[in-house]
């Protein structure tokens, strides 16, 4: 039956490419080539699952994918611009992120991500510097008062003015003064890349289950009772395996 119906579609297909075809050469366009033709993707290359549902995700839901608003440790960002380049007659600036996540268990490592972006000066103040200068109101002088935004014109010095600026503002992030809509703003701006497992940390924040989605017992918490006592279970069995295969081969328990 699969077969069939396999069969059935590929030559569908093949009539409709026909039909365009005849379409095409009536109105005295050329064929388009098998080569030139666009195959439907799954995913459009270099982004994940994750990265895709991302786009469709309100601020909040937005910044629990990258471990904000779940309560201290928060997450720690670094910003710095490493130089600029000169694109089709426009000074592109280099932007080098990284984000420090907490780690999911004690004794196991910090996660970090690190990436990279350009953004031309124009749109780093209308798109950036005012935003933020609008979120924070009043407390924006008091926190850069000391290191004011580049200056129109690309003139010398707007590199390390920028470096300054971005420093700033990663300080203002990790001490919580940017939040909700505005720092999930400034992560979408800098093209911050979703972490893989952000879909776990979806389920946390709603108290399921990261392995079988049930709901769990305890607020925060990865595994639901039943799945924590299969885990035991099974480490359990895997240190007795182990142990029998050491007295087997002779090696002291």
């Amino acid at each position: 039956m699969a077969v069939r119906f396999a069969g059935a579609r590929a030559a569908g297909t093949a009539a409709g490419r026909r039909r365009a075809g005849r379409a095409r050469s009536q109105m005295g366009l050329r064929p388009v080539p098998d080569s030139d033709r666009v195959r439907p993707q799954s995913a459009p290359a270099g982004k994940s699952q994750a990265q895709l549902r991302a786009n469709f995700d309100d601020p909040l839901r937005f910044l629990w994918r990258f471990g904000y608003e779940r309560g201290p440790p928060a997450p720690e960002l670094s910003l710095t611009v490493e130089g600029h380049d000169e694109v089709l007659g426009h000074t592109m600036y280099r932007i080098r992120c990284s984000l420090r996540r907490p780690a999911k268990e004690e004794g196991t490592e910090v996660r970090v991500s690190e990436w990279a972006c350009r953004k031309r000066l124009c749109d780093l103040r209308e798109e950036l510097h005012c935003r933020v200068k609008d979120g924070m109101g009043s407390e924006y002088a008091t926190y850069f008062q000391s290191t004011p935004f580049a200056r129109h014109g690309g003139i010398p010095g707007t590199t390390d003015r920028l470096r300054s600026w971005l420093a700033t503002l990663a300080a203002c992030v990790n001490s919580s003064q940017l939040k909700g809509q505005l720092l999930a703003f400034l992560l979408r701006f800098l093209e911050a890349p979703v972490p893989e497992d952000s879909e776990a940390e979806l389920l946390v924040r709603a108290g399921r289950c990261v392995v079988c989605t049930l709901p769990t017992e305890m607020p925060d918490t990865e595994l639901c009772r039943r799945c924590q006592a299969l885990r035991a279970d099974a480490v359990e069995a895997l240190r007795t395996r182990s142990q029998k295969s050491r007295e087997l081969n002779g090696y002291p328990a």
